[in-house]
């Protein structure tokens, strides 16, 4: 194409206007119409005037121009073996006139070299034809036959040849003999449809395709013609059917445009969603699902495993985003480089380069990526998969807070006799075993729930996890095509990997539970059910005003003087004042610290659960005088107390966990000499 500068000037500003407007359709998908470049061009001052190579009158062409009626007159019915080689020969000394000497000479060179192979002929042939020579490539074809009539394969590449060149009439008896021989081998049928359709016999054409399709649904070179046959014919639907199998099995640019021509709103792309065979990507790149709860003692190692899950998307989130963000960031600046180049053209030679910006893959690639299935329905599958599954754990937890309810008040009736006061065991002990069954039979409930729970978080997670590869599978392919350099393809993989993590980690499922009467379970371990049962002291203060702290229980109040806060000569010394009220004494102290030693920080169990820490040492020296109206006692005492505390902020183990370990010596005036552990508590 040639391209000139007319006389009329166009400002910078109007040129630029009119380029963007191009260079916003271009990268938005859209078809740019030769009407609509002309136009363009117009305004710029461009003139153009352009020669283009004349193409063979094909098949297609006949199609388009509406298959016009080509007659079979005076041509055999079918041809093969001699009758083929008699009907080729007549053609060859028809069309060898029409070979300039410089091309029947080389063709009649490759006769010679090739000694008359068949085989080596047919590939000539072929090449020929790719390179616009229809004319050599059809004498050249056509002496293969004559030389071995017997190569059917031979034979329907000279017929195809004969079909895109414009001699589909001839085709016809060579294809015609092909079929009586191999009536269901679609590659000949599908030729004898193209050589029908080639001369305007659009009934014949769709019998023969219809035949191919039978035993190749989604032939492509069949179902295009079917659908230009079908639109023709008024069809709407039928070709709609044709062009969406041309499109789904050779991405054809003509039965896209004819779809978006039929029927604009329809989705025809959804054939290209891959729904089985797809790579298992949760378990290519290791990622651990966490298990769902179905048993009541299941409940710590269920919370650790979905932190660790939560880390781990956490952690391949972080890292995608990244690798998302710089290829996004340097695409968008080497698309920006690429249409200033465009711009620059344009402005410098008055003309549309030959290569766009966005190539026709691009586009192709486009109309897959957009397809509804994935963009509309699957999004809307998956919503309403969430829904139904959080309808099912909606209902089985009523139904089991329901039971459980139950279950309380049928044991709460049972309950009601007996009392666990003061004189009563065996009061308690009833109590006790009707506690224990009671909580037996929350558990046994328990689990009939988590394991419809976990039936439910099963089926949702299969689901979910099909869902989500069909969509990472579907964009991270089409999404990369459609990125029109490198980068933004890469930026468009990584986008659709961090789509895939977001989905899969819905797969958290319900809440954990822990089990019935846990805590009660730990403190029998340690104290009598009686114990356990026994009125919870309504009085439990600690004041602490750093020279004094004060405490008071419903067992006994405290006040110590810590002199070392007032008086730093008097550090480590303190006077302390305790009254026991279950014993009826006062006990006054000096207290002497010889060693206090503490530290804390940060722990954890793995990767998954934080904890505060601390332990502390203590040795202390004690003279002390106890006032209890049956004589007293006062004497001096020596004891070393060690403590540890752990503590979940999170509150993700739902306990504080401490421990004290003491020993004490003691000699009294009258309670003698005394030794022994003291303040011996465990971890609760």
């Amino acid at each position: 194409m040639q391209a000139t500068i007319a006389q009329k000037k166009v400002t910078p500003e109007e040129a630029k206007a009119m380029a963007e407007e191009l260079q916003r359709k271009a990268m938005s998908g859209q078809k740019i119409s030769p009407a609509e470049i002309e136009a363009m061009k117009k305004k710029m001052g461009i003139a153009t005037t352009a020669t283009a190579p004349s193409k063979p009158n094909t098949a297609q062409d006949k199609v388009n121009a509406g298959l016009q009626k080509v007659s079979l007159a005076g041509l055999p019915a079918q041809v093969s073996g001699l009758s083929l080689k008699t009907f080729v020969d007549g053609m060859m000394k028809k069309m060898q006139p029409r070979l300039s000497a410089a091309r029947r000479e080389l063709g009649n060179e490759i006769l010679t070299k090739m000694n008359t192979n068949s085989v080596y002929l047919s590939q000539y042939a072929i090449y020929f034809y790719q390179q616009g020579d229809a004319v050599l490539a059809a004498w050249i074809s056509g002496n293969a036959i004559i030389s071995d009539p017997d190569n059917d394969l031979n034979t329907n590449s000279f017929a195809t040849i004969l079909i895109e060149s414009g001699a589909p009439a001839q085709a016809v008896p060579v294809m015609r003999g092909l079929v009586q021989r191999y009536p269901k081998t679609t590659l000949f049928l599908n030729n004898m449809g193209q050589a029908f359709a080639g001369c305007g016999m659009k009934d014949s054409a769709m019998y023969y395709f219809i035949k191919c399709m039978l035993d190749e649904p989604k032939h492509p070179a069949a179902n295009k013609m079917a659908a230009r046959i079908s639109q023709l014919n008024g069809k709407k639907q039928d070709a709609v059917k044709y062009a969406k199998n041309a499109v789904e099995t050779g991405m054809d640019q003509e039965c896209m445009d004819l779809l978006d021509e039929l029927d604009p709103d329809g989705d025809h792309y959804s054939g290209f969603v891959k729904k089985t065979g797809l790579p298992d990507y949760f378990n290519m790149y290791k990622i651990r699902k966490p298990r769902h709860q179905r048993l009541p003692e299941e409940y710590e190692i269920v919370l650790a495993e979905r932190a660790a899950f939560r880390e781990e998307i956490g952690r391949y989130k972080g890292e995608i985003s990244k690798l998302h963000n710089e290829e996004e960031k340097l695409g968008q600046q080497q698309l920006n480089r690429d249409m200033k180049s465009f711009q620059d053209f344009v402005f410098a030679n008055g003309r549309i380069p030959g290569r766009m910006p966005i190539s026709d893959l691009v586009k192709k690639a486009m109309k897959i990526y957009s397809c509804k299935y994935i963009q509309y329905e699957l999004p809307a599958k998956v919503k309403k998969l969430k829904i139904g599954f959080d309808t099912t754990i909606a209902i089985e937890t009523r139904n089991y807070e329901f039971a459980v309810a139950n279950i309380n008040r049928e044991f709460a009736e049972k309950k009601k006799p007996y009392d666990c006061g003061e004189g009563n065991a065996a009061g308690c002990q009833i109590l006790e075993q009707l506690t224990k069954r009671e909580c037996v039979a929350l558990n046994e409930r328990h689990k009939v729930y988590l394991e419809a729970l976990a039936n439910a978080g099963d089926e949702f997670d299969k689901r979910l996890k099909q869902y989500a590869a069909e969509i990472f599978y579907h964009k991270s392919k089409w999404g990369y095509l459609i990125g029109v350099n490198e980068h933004l393809a890469n930026a468009n993989y990584y986008a659709a990997a961090l789509e895939y993590l977001a989905t899969i980690e819905k797969m958290v499922g319900y809440t954990p539970t822990s089990p019935h009467c846990s805590q009660l379970m730990k403190k029998l371990e340690k104290f009598t059910f009686g114990e356990i049962m026994r009125p919870i002291c309504p009085i439990n203060v600690n004041f602490d005003f750093g020279v004094v702290q004060a405490d008071m229980n419903c067992k006994e109040a405290g006040v110590t003087l810590d002199l070392g806060k007032a008086i730093p000569a008097l550090d480590n010394w303190k006077l302390q004042f305790k009254q026991d009220f279950v014993n009826k004494s006062t006990t006054y102290s000096v207290i002497r610290t010889i060693v206090s030693k503490s530290i804390q920080g940060p722990s954890g169990i793995g990767k998954f659960i934080r904890l505060n820490a601390g332990a502390a040492v203590e040795i202390t020296a004690t003279a002390y005088v106890t006032i209890d109206g049956k004589g007293g006692d006062y004497g001096l005492k020596s004891g070393a107390m060690a403590s540890a505390w752990v503590e979940d902020p999170l509150n993700v183990l739902d306990s504080k966990l401490q421990s004290e370990f003491g020993y004490e010596i003691s000699l009294g005036a009258n309670s003698g000499f005394q030794q022994g552990p003291a303040g011996l508590t465990g971890f609760f």
